[in-house]
């Protein structure tokens, strides 16, 4: 039979099973089974429809059991000698995509019912489910188990010659085992088929997800051969972090032509094994080197502009690696430099505010480490961090710490409007758990301090939302933090803080009246600029602009919550600073008849401030949280990126017609209608909107 033959029968097959012309029996699946003579998943995808599979699982309920326990015994049954057989290969390879394309049409009938009705459980955790071919034990254990498995088969998986179960070279292997195009290809198969059943956690609710244990992660961990558990994260470890794109680097272009099938099995690499960290999944992984995988990051094949788009999972990867245990490597500072770099990039697109989030609570994970917060103080190169300090001002001699400010300072002053203005409480946090480290600030630096210290200290901005007040609060703790701990090497802060006294007085006598009173003058200016752009417009329009200039004003002040919050400004250490500082550089000046900033600076460093400023506190790092919310929001954007990289892999229509969307046809509703916007939508509540920071 032919390969359109044989599609055609397949097609056939489908449809007389899914409308009951024909049952599932042995002999029918022996023969269905085979059937797709093709090396493309996407003619199976496409053979099996959504509505075929709906059909066959709602009307037929006999048969659809029949061919997944079917296919399930081809997998269970598949021994290693049976891989020097096209003809078994054949059979298993379409056994496991067939699995691959049905599974989510199992897992999306539980959506509403309670997990022990669902038809999960019934197929894959019931014993009276098992063909007669397969020894009496829950149908999910058997397939869990024959996948760890399958994925360390001699010439299938692994080479005939293979002399180790991993599948690159790293970590527990030496010496590199090699691989094939068929071997790769299988692996990939495996893998997403290992993914689809850890997928089964996208059908619960948001809530209910990261509290609901994933049984086939459970199986995989505690009722799988350790040896083969441990091969398989060792070798998705290994061949994330071993892969070299530069291969085809003499071929500019190349990507146009050609799919990278060893590309895709990174990023699924990639993927699976963050997703079994996230649901229990630790073995075997205590010493990790994480230095290739940040310089993978970002990577463009030579020749041309393809970027190796897998930085989303690699920054997954380590954040579930650090939860795990702290990273302490020398390449701390690259790392944080691959983080700023995807934060100042993507800040201004809404589709990547997910990766923003996520490097914004790394780095804030980092501040909290004493050892991070002091090698940031070491000199600072914008070639060592490349393309990552495009966007920043020039400055000379500096350190990374005014590399971590000036680009923290950029994110803040650019995304007032938008939703990333969520994220500008953890980001000056960051500022402040860093700031007592902090050594030797330089002069541009400490001017964009300044200059947000000014719009965050604006009196209109501090009681036009709930949360406004927060951002002063880290930002002073900033300036105390430096001035209390590094004050000798801070000379161009303490003379910048001075210059700016009048400010640091302003906003220490305020007074809840006088901030009302601002509030209102740029309150009413809005109004009048709406009510003058409406002018032109019909009533009914004007009407509705000023509704919701109106609307836009929810908070309201109070005299109570204003003086709380004021009482609890540390202020006193700068008011104390600049009050002694400030005549004594003036009389200097005055003597010396001169107003050059660096022979005031030489001054401030001539004399000493020993018991000029309060005993300093006891360092206080404020501590990232691991909340439940947080749980819930890593989960969803881990399974809403894994379900859109899916849909568009990388390596484009070739890659594609090997590696399907697993979920074609097919929405599943936990990460892309409710968990999506989870995390975002509770932080909107809080948002600022109204007299936002500006560009300083």
């Amino acid at each position: 039979m032919g390969a359109n033959d044989s599609k055609i029968a397949f097609r056939k097959g489908v449809y007389t099973l899914s409308s009951g012309e024909q049952a599932a029996t042995e002999e029918f699946l022996a023969q269905f089974f085979l059937l797709p003579d093709t090396d493309s998943a996407e003619d199976i995808f496409n053979f099996l429809s959504g509505k075929d599979v709906r059909q066959l699982r709602d009307e037929q309920r006999e048969s659809f059991n029949a061919l997944v326990t079917g296919a399930v015994d081809v997998l269970v049954n598949f021994k290693e000698e049976n891989a020097k057989d096209p003809i078994r290969i054949k059979l298993l390879v379409n056994c496991i995509r067939i699995l691959t394309r049905i599974l989510p049409f199992i897992f999306e009938l539980g959506l509403g019912s309670p997990i022990e009705d669902s038809l999960e459980t019934q197929l894959f955790w019931n014993r009276e489910s098992m063909p007669s071919s397969i020894s009496k034990s829950h149908l999910g254990l058997s397939l869990t188990r024959a996948i760890s498995r399958l994925l360390f088969v001699k010439g299938f998986t692994l080479l005939p010659t293979a002399f180790t179960k991993i599948w690159e070279q790293g970590i527990a292997c030496d010496e590199a085992p090699g691989q094939t195009t068929s071997t790769t290809r299988a692996r990939i198969d495996l893998l997403r088929l290992l993914q689809t059943l850890l997928s089964a956690q996208m059908y619960y609710p948001p809530a209910l997800s990261v509290k609901v244990p994933n049984r086939f992660a459970l199986i995989l961990c505690r009722g799988c051969e350790a040896g083969l558990v441990q091969g398989l994260m060792v070798s998705l470890l290994n061949t994330s972090l071993a892969y070299d794109p530069v291969g085809w680097g003499l071929v500019p272009y190349n990507h146009v032509v050609f799919g990278d099938a060893h590309e895709q099995l990174v990023t699924v690499s990639l993927q699976t094994l963050v997703a079994l960290l996230d649901l229990g999944a630790v073995k075997a992984l205590s010493e990790l080197h994480l230095d290739d995988a940040t310089i993978s990051a970002n990577t463009y094949l030579p020749g041309s502009t393809k970027k190796v788009n897998v930085h989303t999972e690699v920054i997954m990867l380590f954040w579930k690696i650090y939860e795990l245990n702290e990273v302490n490597s020398d390449k701390i500072l690259i790392i944080s430099a691959a983080l700023i770099y995807f934060m100042v990039e993507s800040r201004t697109n809404p589709n990547e505010i997910g990766l923003v989030r996520q490097c914004c609570f790394m780095l804030h994970i980092l501040s909290q480490e004493r050892d991070f917060a002091v090698r940031l103080n070491a000199p600072f190169e914008p070639s060592m961090v490349g393309a990552a300090s495009r966007h920043l001002p020039i400055f000379s001699n500096g350190t990374w710490a005014d590399f971590i400010v000036l680009s923290i300072h950029i994110i803040v002053t650019s995304t007032s409007k938008t939703p990333i203005a969520t994220l500008h409480e953890t980001l000056l946090m960051t500022l402040s758990n860093l700031a007592p480290y902090m050594k030797s600030l330089t002069v541009v630096t400490v001017n964009k301090l300044m200059s947000l210290f000014a719009v965050l200290s604006n009196p209109a901005f501090l009681v036009s939302s709930e949360a406004n007040h927060k951002l002063i609060f880290y930002l002073v703790d900033l300036f105390n933090g430096c001035v209390q701990y590094q004050i000798g090497g801070n000379s161009q802060l303490v003379y910048a803080l001075v210059r700016n006294r009048a400010k640091i007085v302003q906003l220490n006598n305020l007074t809840f009246e006088d901030a009302i009173g601002e509030l209102k003058k740029v309150r009413d200016a809005k109004l009048a600029k709406t009510t003058a752009a409406a002018a032109g417009l019909p009533n009914g329009s004007a009407g509705e602009d000023k509704g919701k200039a109106v609307a836009e004003n929810k908070f309201q002040a109070t005299a109570e919550w204003f003086s709380y919050w004021k009482s609890h400004l540390r202020l006193n250490i700068l008011v104390t600073l600049v009050e002694a500082l400030g005549p004594k550089i003036e009389a200097f000046c005055l003597k010396e008849e001169s107003n050059d900033d660096r022979k005031a600076i030489e001054f401030l460093n001539s004399g000493t401030m020993v018991g000029l400023l309060p005993l300093p506190q006891p360092l206080f790092t404020r501590k990232f949280s691991y909340t439940e919310a947080v749980r819930v929001w890593f989960s969803s954007f881990m399974w809403g990126n894994i379900y859109i990289k899916c849909a568009n892999p990388n390596g484009g229509a070739e890659v594609l017609k090997h590696c399907p969307s697993i979920w074609t046809g097919e929405k599943p509703h936990m990460v892309i209608d409710n968990c999506a916007s989870y995390f975002i939508d509770k932080d909107a509540r809080n948002g600022r909107n109204e007299c936002a920071p500006v560009r300083c």
